[in-house]
This record gives structure tokens, C-alpha cells and sequence, in this order.
């Protein structure tokens, strides 16, 4: 029976999903992300709370999408579970504020029981950081389990972490010592979407129904996450809401595609490249290239060179197919773009960009 529900409804049920719900509009992600914003200024506790730091004395490290499954072949986190843990250490060890930007859970594809279950270790390390109050969880579209409070959610949060701990839309951090106000705007980054961004009761039966019919019937839809075309618009939406609200960073997740300064880091690459090649920098350039190859599909192709102002980042994923993990730190008043790969089958943290606040807090003002 299930073949045959496959067969009648697979195709014609993606095609209304991809045609009507799941490609960004750039007014309704604008108009959600705003409102996001002012309930957190209205200190709307419940959306998300607004937290305070001295730039150059803040610890933070910004991650999301690593789809926890179950282990199974369906698990897209597998590869980096032991680079995770790894990066869990370093920054708990070193008293960093962890936030974790939406889709830390994959359950859209599996049950709650058994992400927990075949997760407790990560789980564990994650408590680590919730023991200090370091720990701010926000949920995205493939755990909006988690937003709904009529569903029976706050037992598996201290199954989970050994307290209910909340869950939020979004949060503030305000940045002091930079020289102009400072303020990051921190959301998973699927306001917008009609799929999972619209009314009480489409956000109910995305987190209990949908996921339940898309997982039966097999059913895959194009989504910014795995989608070239849609994470470039959907970035460029992002940036152009982050040039309406003056001293705001805008912080996401959501395409897996990480994004510094409004820079992807593809785009990066390329810079390193013809420098290397300038320089005559033979063996740089086979480095950089080898890098821009293994890179290419999963970040994707296109330029977002028309984003110029440096209000704009994205912590990309920690579920790249090879394990390797990217996101964002806050560190001696300078945010970086770090990398988590293997080698030699242990973790190891790579810097990949950064930029003293101060520098991105006058350019955002337009001080160069």
C-alpha cells in the first residue's frame, strides 16, 4: 500500500509544496523577520531574550543545522558527530556562550524518542553548557517540534538537558565597546516561508503532520538547504532586510551555505586563488583549488558580490557530507568563520575569516 500511496502522490504532492510554500517571498520574509525583531524588543520573553556583552570580553560561538537523526543511513550528522563533540569540548572547556541557530534536531524525518536515544552524548556535552547558563537553543524548521507548547515537549527537554530548558524564535545580542551601537539579530532564518512560518495551526501541522506525510510518502522538496538557486535569493533576502535596521548584524542559518561579512566563502576562495596565482604561489593555488572543487556543489556557484555592507552572516552547517562543521565565533572583540574537519580522524578547528567588531560596527554605519 505504501509503494502504491508513493507512486499516486509523491510527484503531484512536492510540486504543490515546491510551487507554493517553500521558495522564499521577499515581503513575507521581510515582514516576519520584523516582527520577530520587535517582539524581542518589546521583551516578548517567550520569542527570545536580549542578552548583553563587553565586545571585547564576549565568548560566543554561533552554530546550526546538524540535523541530529538516528544514526541511520538517513542521518546527515553522522559523519561530524565525533568532530561535534570535539568542538563541544574546546568551547566549553573555554567558557563560551553556545547558541544554537534552529535545526539542531532532524524531525521532520524522525521521532523525538529516537534522536534522543541514538544522541545521548551530544546531549551530554551540550548540558555542559547549560549548567553555566551558556546554552540558548532556538528552533528552526526541521525542529519546530520545539515551538509548540501544546505538544508534550518540555519532558524530552529534560530528558534531553536534566531541566526545561526554553526554546526561542530569535535573540538579541547587544554589543558594548565597539564605537558605534552594535547588535546582533540572531534567527534560524525560515521567517518567510509559508510551509513553516505561517499561523498557529500551519506551524502545528508542519512539526506533526507534514513531517509525518513527506517522510511516508518520500517525498523531497526543494528548500533553501539543498537548493543552489534558492540559498543564493534567500541570502540576498536576508542581507537587503539587514540594510533596513542601522547598527544591526543579521545572523542565520537555514542554507547551510556559511556567509561572513555578507561574503560568501566561496567567493573567498576565488580571492585566495588569484592571489596565490598572482604571487606566483604555485602550491597555494593547487591548495586553494582543490579547496574551490570540494566546496563548489555544496556551497554553491553563484555571487553575492552585490552585498557590500557587512551586515549580513551565516554560520552555515554542521552536517557537511565529509563531517566537516562551520560557524561563527565571537572572541577577543573579533568575530570569525571557523571550520571543524578531521585529520587524522580527530577534530581540529581551522580559521577561515574574521574582522575586529569594531571595524564591522564603522562599516555598517558607513565609516570605512
Amino acid at each position: 500500500m505504501r509503494k502504491l500511496l508513493q507512486f499516486l502522490f509523491r510527484k503531484p504532492v512536492a510540486w504543490l509544496v515546491n510551487k507554493y510554500s517553500s521558495a522564499p517571498r521577499i515581503t513575507a520574509v521581510h515582514r516576519s523577520l520584523t516582527r520577530l525583531l520587535k517582539n524581542i524588543e518589546k521583551e516578548k520573553i517567550k520569542k527570545g531574550p536580549i542578552l548583553h556583552f563587553a565586545a571585547n570580553d564576549a565568548r560566543i560561538v554561533i552554530m546550526s543545522d546538524l540535523h541530529k537523526g538516528a544514526c541511520d543511513d538517513a542521518d546527515d550528522f553522522m559523519p561530524a558527530r565525533n568532530n561535534y563533540l570535539e568542538a563541544a569540548c574546546y568551547y566549553n572547556e573555554r567558557q563560551f556562550t553556545c547558541v544554537a541557530l534552529g535545526d539542531v534536531e532532524e524531525l521532520w524525518e524522525n521521532d523525538i524518542g529516537a534522536v534522543f536515544k541514538n544522541n545521548r552524548e551530544n546531549f551530554f556535552a551540550e548540558k555542559e553548557f547549560i549548567k553555566d547558563n551558556r546554552y540558548y537553543k532556538v528552533f528552526g524548521n526541521h525542529d519546530m517540534y520545539w515551538a509548540n507548547t501544546l505538544l508534550p515537549n518540555t519532558k524530552w527537554l529534560k530528558k534531553m538537558y536534566g531541566t526545561e530548558i526554553p526554546v526561542y524564535e530569535g535573540l538579541i545580542i547587544e554589543l558594548e565597546g565597539t564605537g558605534f551601537p552594535l547588535r546582533l539579530f540572531l534567527t534560524h532564518g525560515h521567517q518567510g516561508d509559508a510551509q513553516s512560518d505561517g499561523n498557529r495551526f500551519s506551524k502545528w501541522f508542519v512539526a506533526n503532520v507534514w513531517s509525518r506525510v513527506q517522510a511516508y510518502l518520500d517525498v523531497k522538496i526543494n528548500s533553501p538547504s539543498d537548493d543552489f538557486l534558492l540559498r543564493n535569493k534567500h541570502n540576498i533576502m536576508m542581507y537587503e532586510w539587514s540594510l533596513k535596521h542601522p547598527s544591526t548584524i543579521l545572523i542565520t542559518g537555514h542554507t547551510h551555505k556559511p556567509v561572513f561579512a555578507s561574503f560568501n566563502h566561496l567567493e573567498k576562495l576565488k580571492q585566495e586563488l588569484a592571489n596565490a596565482v598572482q604571487k606566483n604561489d604555485m602550491q597555494k593555488a593547487a591548495e586553494v583549488e582543490t579547496e574551490i572543487s570540494r566546496r563548489q556543489q555544496e556551497y554553491s556557484t553563484l555571487s553575492v558580490r552585490e552585498m557590500k555592507k557587512p551586515s549580513y552572516f551565516n554560520s552555515g552547517c554542521c552536517c557537511f557530507n565529509d563531517g566537516d562543521m562551520t560557524m561563527l565565533e565571537i572572541e577577543d572583540g573579533q568575530i570569525r568563520l571557523v571550520k571543524w574537519y578531521y585529520e587524522n580522524g580527530v577534530g581540529k578547528r581551522k580559521e577561515l575569516q574574521s574582522a575586529p567588531l569594531t571595524e564591522i560596527a564603522g562599516q555598517i554605519q558607513g565609516r570605512d
